[in-house]
């Protein structure tokens, strides 16, 4: 957007104590395809793995997404309309992982062996945001246990422990005695509904007038900090393909989005963003915008300086 610069340098006078970060899972802070072409799970995907579910799971899973996602995608449709397709799509996947019995154990397995990859940068982004005394608040549709185990993994292979500085505003599953989902909590986050869950009364810390920074790669993710109060907002969407085969997605992201990062693009611009708004200069990789940068540098750049 036009006001970038001016949003940024709002953002830096209130510095970092004073900000939060907001942000999807699923193809946002994940990515949807590696370099090498190999496509990149969501939480749900995960869960859809035949020898660890067994198959009945995987293909009610499978023609459920295939009926709904292309509502969740599209723009255009009815709010309302949405919202009730949404809560059905969630209704619909609980009823099926609580059949399927799924325990803990079963979730680490599945996450250890999954194509979930997170964004190039993501350390630097969450190590930023645990240096300079933030939060990010992790607010997705997915299931918690996939979220927090993946996030666990991070830790443990970085040896870093973001423990007090990452909130997990999700749907959690509940658990009985032998570690096996028998249900989920009421009521349920789905991708239209966000807005309902992060709240200055569910989370005090947030306080108004804060500034912020949110991230999704579905313009609905935007909700997420539609019941907050606060100041400066920084809005960053992710447009998960190619700019010239996406023209009408780019359209409608560069109208509602401050940032748009194409290509399934890095989150080093983000991590830099945090450090400049804590006071660290910009490094060159924030005007680069990392590899992907020649391909929509010529419609996304602005710089801040």
């Amino acid at each position: 957007g036009s006001g970038r610069g001016v949003q940024e340098t709002e953002v830096k006078k209130g510095g970092p104590k004073n900000l939060r970060v907001f942000t999807d899972f699923d193809f946002t802070l994940t990515k949807r395809e590696t370099e090498e072409g190999i496509k990149g799970d969501s939480c749900f995907k995960i869960v859809e793995t035949k020898d660890i579910f067994g198959p009945d799971l995987s293909v009610g899973l499978g023609k459920a997404r295939d009926k709904y996602i292309h509502i969740e995608k599209d723009n255009k449709i009815d709010k309302a309309v949405k919202e009730k397709h949404m809560l059905d799509w969630w209704k619909l996947t609980q009823d099926l992982v609580i059949e399927a019995k799924i325990t803990k154990e079963k979730l680490r397995l599945a996450v250890s062996k999954s194509h979930l990859y997170l964004r190039y940068g993501t350390i630097e982004l969450l190590q930023a945001i645990k240096e300079f005394q933030s939060k990010c608040y992790i607010v997705s549709a997915g299931l918690k246990g996939v979220v927090t185990e993946s996030v666990y993994l991070l830790q443990q292979q970085q040896e870093i422990d973001f423990t007090g500085h990452i909130v997990y505003c999700m749907t959690p599953e509940l658990y009985d005695s032998t570690n096996t989902i028998y249900s989920f909590e009421d009521p349920a986050i789905t991708s239209m509904n966000k807005n309902m869950f992060c709240t200055h009364e569910r989370y005090p810390d947030i306080a108004k007038g804060m500034n912020g920074i949110v991230m999704g790669d579905l313009i609905d993710d935007l909700k997420i900090v539609d019941a907050l109060a606060l100041g400066t907002v920084i809005k960053i969407g992710f447009l998960n393909g190619p700019c010239d085969t996406h023209k009408e997605m780019l359209k409608d992201y560069l109208d509602n989005f401050d940032i748009v990062i194409a290509n399934d693009g890095n989150m080093i611009h983000i991590a830099q963003l945090v450090k400049f708004i804590a006071g660290v200069p910009l490094s060159k990789e924030y005007f680069l915008l990392g590899e992907t940068a020649v391909e929509f540098a010529k419609y996304l750049i602005q710089c801040v300086i």
